[in-house]
């Protein structure tokens, strides 16, 4: 069945033996019942799975099928279960923290009250899940009357902080979700009802919101792409119409901006985006020369083709961002934060000045993860003094 412990999870050397061995018995335990399940769902008899309470952390069950299982308030965190099927399951209130669930396939599952903190469910498919407010009825004694009591606990679904990038949730129920920094870049939200989710600061550009339920969403610091179907659905939110006005206030400043270099700044006005709040901004293909975005966050922020030469974006904050095209000659990139952004084919070359000298491209402290790096001019040199890692990159 492929079922192994995953090795040094837990990031502490001194405690993987320990979580292994102990891992190593509750499969052992956990083994017939998983047989069982798949004689169940072969129609061979055996036994449909069914936890509750049960700890099934650091283990590898990759593929593994878990349809139509009840696996209520069980323990995922830091397992592989990448591909694995749960569809028709009940999962209700159960935890996966940091657990791989990429390709993982939760279709009509019942997810009331999950928790995925930091999880990866990249292309994973939850199409018709309920995702509501879990709740458990625990059961105590009456010490007054004598008899047994009950009381019921109810727990908030919760996928913040999460990767659902590519993910489909077609039909999904989501209200009233707590979704925050989540990363749902191009996932297919077609006709889910997230009324009154909580989406800050979380990614949706390129997502598929057609028929989506928006009412009464929280959007304080969340990215979308600005689409007629959007406008429509979130005209009225205070959030939304926020983040339409930064957008036309910086558009209306790189306006001026362009003015004043095209004049020699005898007209318009200086751009300075220093420690503003860019996120989704969408400045592809402008002239942003000189202009500086110094610890200035542009999480999604799209500046293709713009020209960014001699700009400053030291310590800003630049997370699946698109600066692909772009010319960076001579900008600096000093100690900025730069994770899952592509800069594809952009022009790193020294930025040749009027007095004879240059100006290098510079990353010095900055720190590169999953990026897209395949241009031709940033080289091994220029990067030398940032930590680069995860990278796709061919400069020489």
């Amino acid at each position: 069945m492929g079922v192994r412990t995953i090795m040094g999870a837990s990031g502490q050397a001194s405690g993987v033996a320990v979580k292994a061995a102990d891992q190593q018995d509750r499969l052992a335990r956990m083994r017939e019942s998983l047989r069982n399940h798949l004689l169940h769902l072969a129609g061979k008899g055996g036994k449909r799975l069914n936890l509750m309470m049960s700890n099934v952390s650091y283990v590898i069950l990759e593929n593994f099928d878990f349809s139509r299982a009840a696996m209520v308030a069980c323990n995922f965190s830091y397992s592989n279960l990448e591909g694995a099927h749960f569809r028709d399951a009940d999962l209700t209130n159960s935890l996966f923290i940091r657990t791989n669930l990429v390709r993982a396939d939760f279709s009509g599952a019942i997810l009331n009250g999950v928790r995925f903190h930091y999880a990866d469910a990249q292309e994973a498919t939850l199409d018709e899940t309920r995702m509501k407010q879990g709740s458990v009825m625990v059961y105590r004694d009456d010490v007054a009357g004598g008899g047994r009591r009950e009381q019921t606990l109810v727990q908030e679904t919760d996928l913040s902080n999460s990767n659902f990038e590519g993910a489909s949730l077609r039909g999904a129920d989501m209200s009233g979700c707590r979704i925050r920094n989540a990363n749902l870049k191009g996932a297919d939200l077609t006709g889910a009802d997230l009324k009154g989710a909580d989406l800050s600061g979380s990614t949706l550009a390129g997502a598929v919101l057609t028929d989506a339920a928006l009412s009464d969403v929280t959007v304080e610091n969340t990215i979308f792409d600005v689409t007629p179907e959007t406008i429509n659905a979130l005209q009225m939110n205070d959030g939304f119409r926020r983040f339409l006005d930064v957008r036309a206030q910086a558009k209306d400043a790189a306006e001026l901006h362009r003015a004043w270099v095209d004049s020699g700044g005898k007209d318009g006005t200086r751009a300075d985006f220093a420690g503003r709040n860019l996120r989704g901004i969408d400045l592809s293909g402008l002239m942003l020369a000189t202009v500086s975005f110094a610890g200035s966050d542009l999480s999604g922020a799209r500046l293709s083709n713009a020209v960014l030469a001699a700009a400053d974006l030291s310590g800003a904050v630049i997370q699946y961002a698109d600066l692909s095209g772009a010319d960076i000659r001579g900008a600096n990139f000093a100690e900025a934060q730069v994770q899952f952004s592509s800069f594809q084919g952009v022009d790193a070359t020294p930025l040749a000045l009027r007095n004879g000298g240059s100006l290098p491209t510079r990353f010095d402290g900055a720190s590169l993860r999953n990026c897209d790096l395949r241009a031709p001019t940033l080289t091994a040199t220029m990067l030398s003094g940032a930590k680069v890692a995860d990278c796709e990159f061919d400069g020489a």
